[in-house]
């Protein structure tokens, strides 16, 4: 990662009009040096740092032997160079909503735990921290789950004495979500996407209706992405799903399914 590699990935994207997600090898093996190529290829275009948000998936608690003082460390950094971005992921392992709720929940708290312990206050950790989520498409379900993260995530903040603060969550879908059956991927997309803006995500990556299907599909890899990203745009710019801040709240069954499932992840505690 450098930023020739920036320069060649982000020709006619609009630096600040969007929320950046990085993943990969270079961000997840050095995430401190290819941040730091990122600043300089953001000033290198006239935009100061601060000006960008975004997330990085740097995730010590999916690593056997975590280095909590480099975290801390890239944590002060960041906060100096990059102060919108998210530097820790948390990440469902399973689709499991009970167990990947109280997964995301045990991990969120070891880094609560262990940066704490380097001096890091815990409002500057929660500040930090986002959330990666798999879904499927049990509409309600889903709905729910995202929606309990949120409840589970307040309860952690009040724990730790951290001033409450929204969860950064994002979505991706669950690759077996999708079927051969390629036209209907494209409503299942949409409903999908809707449970994921419902539940409270921040950011969603909507897959091509013919993800892993293409030779099915008989149209363009262009199209299919296009198709893809109008998902979001409809549900955004054409029916305002972005303008309630809970637009579930209020409906007895997804109250209830909501409740149950933070109950239940939050007594595996």
């Amino acid at each position: 990662v450098n930023p020739a590699f920036f320069e060649d990935l982000l020709q006619g994207v609009y630096l600040d009009m969007i929320t950046w997600v990085f993943s990969g090898a270079g961000f997840e093996g050095a995430p401190a040096f290819s941040l730091s190529q990122w600043v300089e290829f953001a000033r290198s275009k006239g935009f100061e740092p601060d000006r960008l948000r975004g997330q990085i998936t740097w995730r010590p608690t999916e690593q056997e032997r975590p280095d909590w003082r480099y975290t801390a460390d890239l944590i002060d950094w960041a906060r100096d160079h990059a102060p919108g971005f998210r530097i820790l992921q948390v990440a469902a392992v399973t689709a499991e909503p009970t167990v990947s709720l109280s997964q995301m929940v045990a991990d969120a708290h070891t880094c609560f735990a262990q940066l704490t312990k380097m001096s890091l206050p815990a409002h500057e950790v929660a500040r930090q921290i986002g959330f990666s989520v798999r879904i499927g498409p049990d509409y309600f379900l889903e709905i729910a789950r995202l929606r309990a993260l949120q409840v589970l995530w307040y309860n952690l903040l009040k724990a730790w004495g951290a001033p409450p603060t929204q969860p950064a969550i994002s979505v991706e879908y669950d690759p077996a979500a999708y079927t051969d059956e390629v036209y209907a991927n494209m409503v299942r997309a949409t409903t999908m996407a809707m449970s994921a803006v419902f539940g409270g995500a921040d950011h969603i990556t909507v897959l091509p209706y013919d993800e892993g299907r293409e030779q099915l599909s008989g149209r363009s890899a262009a199209f299919a992405r296009r198709i893809a990203r109008n998902v979001q745009h409809l549900l955004k710019m054409e029916s305002y799903l972005d303008t309630g801040a809970d637009p579930a709240a209020g409906s007895y069954y997804i109250e209830q399914l909501t409740s149950k499932l933070a109950e239940a992840a939050w007594s595996r505690q």
